[in-house]
């Protein structure tokens, strides 16, 4: 009898336990809201992540999509995007060092020009949004 005692106390633990771990977890106000990524920030993002990688493999640039030579697997944004037109790139641009900021724009979203959205930059790990006039503003990645 004594053994049943005890396995109802540590099932009473346990379910106290777990009542209280629920309640933490569930919190206040709700789950977080989770916003997918726009398409453009994805394939920009992507494409960044080619960059880098072909970048960091042969110490330059790729200087055009062939050169670039990407099949999809792992990167379906930034195939379609390129492969379409929809993403223009500045081909050849050597990126920023690690840690150095830069103003240069190295890929965009094709209507960025006219009404403005997702840039790449030159470090090749940032992504953010211009409008139409900082757009035309900013400076373009230079080839070598």
């Amino acid at each position: 009898m004594r053994s049943g005692h005890r396995s109802v106390l540590t099932l009473t633990r346990r379910a106290v336990l777990w009542g209280s771990l629920g309640l933490i977890l569930a919190g206040c106000g709700g789950a977080p809201e989770v916003k997918p990524m726009p398409p453009d920030e994805t394939g920009l993002k992507q494409f960044a992540e080619l960059y880098r990688n072909y970048t960091r493999k042969n110490k330059r640039g790729p200087r055009s999509l062939k050169e670039l030579n990407v099949r999809g697997q792992g990167y379906p944004g930034a195939v379609e995007m390129l492969k379409s037109g929809q993403l223009v790139v500045q081909w050849g641009a050597p990126l920023t060092p690690e840690g150095e900021a830069t103003e240069a724009v190295l890929a965009y979203v094709k209507t960025v020009p006219e009404q403005g959205g997702q840039v790449l930059m030159q470090d090749g790990r940032t992504v953010k949004t211009m409008t139409a006039d900082e757009f035309k503003a900013a400076s373009k990645a230079g080839g070598p």
